[in-house]
């Protein structure tokens, strides 16, 4: 027995399942084949969770599809792609496609013509799939896996191998996939697919930043090891385009007595591994990974070799990394809160390690906090920056003392704080002067400086301007 025959006979009772099991004996009455595809069969076999499931439905056309969906649910079908075959059930989640053809005809990734044929065997269908790995069918009625492309053989000797030459050049997104994939599942990519990858590195400015975007995502929120995605891409010569602050990296040193590593991309690279260990603590995982990978663009503009020190350093590459990080970002269409929350802890993240090296004062500490509305995530990038190095160091007191003054900021935000009406009730009109009252009080504040006492400084530093203020009234 098969996992997927495992898994249906255990979800049997599940109303997804059920009405699969149904599809499959209805289209088998009708004298057709139903098979599972893609990525279900792969990860079913990889022993991993995927409730994402696809049937392909052989030898019968579309009228008789869309009827036998209609008799299951008592709606008609919904047409995800008429033209394409790709139907759902209203109120089930999953998909019901039938075999097909696909032909590039421009250079968007929608400029494809596409044939449905019915008749066309399970080898020919299989054949648009961009890996073999991919490509795998079960055939639900017989239990069996249908590997018409030996991708239970890449699986098991964990490769990423593409399916048809002709098939994989017409779509250069399959170059970012092959990266993702690598990552997710810790495989390698074959020579001949690395080097068919190469050979179309020149369509890549083609694709949208949507669709890498995409890619991107699944690495840095899948894998273990995301540093194996732009790794492959490098080797793939696939980095250089949609990534040019990552590759500018690969020719910015660092002092090897503090990153022995080497230069900065090696360091970054460690950085986002550290960071997928943690990515759940963050308050926005993904935005977190991307920090992590953003976080020294700036270095790339800001190192050169000191003569006095004798040592290469980057100063001002945390606020450096502006320009780039907003680049970056409007290539690959992200949102803006995703920006500015990789801005904030881009422009903090030297902070953290450095206040604590330099025993920084409590206001220092209380103003960077002050600064983030994601402080856990800010240490949490610290620590990753730490260890993105090659050696290991200890930060137990950075952390011991990270969190003790985060923990001394809260119980500071607790307290009573000036506001507005407070200097309102002291005659300051609604007005830029108060603001500029509340900045100053605040910043007391932040310095453990009682409300009363805030207030009554801030009232004697803008006594002036208060009384010409309502001497203009």
């Amino acid at each position: 027995m098969t996992e997927i025959k495992k898994y249906f006979d255990k979800n049997k009772d599940d109303r997804n399942v059920s009405c699969m099991m149904k599809l499959v004996h209805a289209v088998s009455s009708a004298g057709g084949k139903a098979y599972v595809v893609g990525g279900f069969v792969r990860d079913a076999i990889l022993g991993k969770d995927n409730k994402d499931i696809d049937f392909e439905i052989h030898g019968l056309d579309a009228s008789t599809i869309e009827k036998l969906l209609f008799e299951l649910s008592g709606s008609p079908a919904v047409k995800k792609g008429s033209s394409f075959g790709v139907y759902g059930i209203k109120g089930y989640d999953f998909d019901i496609a039938m075999p097909r053809k696909e032909h590039c005809i421009g250079s968007k990734h929608t400029d494809f013509a596409v044939s449905v044929d019915p008749s066309m065997g399970v080898e020919e269908a299989s054949r648009r799939r961009d890996f073999t790995i991919n490509a795998l069918m079960y055939d639900v009625e017989a239990d069996e896996i249908v590997d018409c492309h030996n991708g239970c053989n890449d699986i098991a000797s964990k490769t990423i191998r593409h399916v048809c030459d002709e098939t994989y050049i017409e779509d250069a997104l399959r170059v970012f996939r092959a990266a993702q994939f690598a990552a997710r599942f810790g495989f390698n990519i074959a020579p001949e697919t690395i080097a068919l990858s190469r050979s179309i590195s020149g369509k890549l400015s083609a694709l949208s930043g949507e669709r890498v975007e995409s890619e991107m995502h699944k690495a840095l929120m899948k894998s273990d090891k995301p540093s194996v995605f732009f790794r492959k891409l490098l080797e793939m010569d696939a980095l250089g385009y949609w990534f040019p602050e990552l590759s500018a990296l690969i020719d910015t040193p660092q002092a090897p007595e503090f990153h022995p590593e080497g230069n900065v991309f090696e360091h970054t690279m460690l950085v986002i591994d550290q960071a997928a260990k943690v990515r759940d603590r963050a308050d926005d995982p993904y935005a977190f990974m991307l920090t992590a990978l953003c976080h020294d663009y700036g270095k790339a503009t800001t190192t050169f070799f000191n003569e006095k020190k004798q040592r290469l350093v980057a100063y001002g590459h945390d606020n450096a990394a502006k320009p780039l990080v907003n680049a970056f970002m409007d290539r690959l269409r992200l949102p803006n809160a995703v920006r500015a929350y990789v801005q904030n802890l881009t422009a903090l993240h030297m902070q953290p390690n450095n206040y604590v090296g330099n025993d920084a004062s409590d206001y220092a500490f209380n103003h960077m906090f002050d600064n983030t509305k994601h402080a856990e995530d800010l240490l949490l990038l610290a620590r990753c920056d730490h260890f993105g190095r090659g050696v290991q160091l200890d930060y137990a007191k950075y952390e011991c003392k990270l969190s003790a003054r985060l923990a001394q900021y809260r119980e500071l935000m607790e307290l009573p704080e000036a506001t507005a009406d407070d200097f309102m009730k002291l005659g300051v009109k609604p007005s830029p002067l108060l603001g500029e009252m509340l900045e100053m009080s605040h910043k007391l504040h932040l310095k453990g400086i009682p409300c009363k006492t805030a207030i009554a400084q801030t009232r004697n530093q803008f006594a002036k301007r208060i009384r010409m203020q309502n001497n203009e009234a």
